[in-house]
């Protein structure tokens, strides 16, 4: 996902129970379920992402896929 997407993007959480960073989102995150961005907060080696439905909690942007709109 673009980690300077703007408040309203429409992401997909995808499940990896093999990776450190996916455990704290697998335990409040539904796998290929869609969230919406409510923002981002970029560091040097990692961005997390806040979301509309889960209120002031970050999750790691690497554990999300954008989703494309077709025209």
């Amino acid at each position: 996902m673009d980690i300077y997407a703007p408040h309203g993007t429409k992401i997909i959480f995808h499940a990896n129970p093999g990776e450190n960073y996916f455990a704290y989102a697998n335990e409040s995150l539904e796998d290929g379920k869609e969230y919406t961005v409510d923002r981002t907060v970029v560091h040097g080696w990692s961005t997390d992402v806040y979301l509309v439905e889960v209120p002031d909690k970050g999750f790691n942007s690497v554990v999300f896929e954008e989703v494309l709109i077709k025209h």
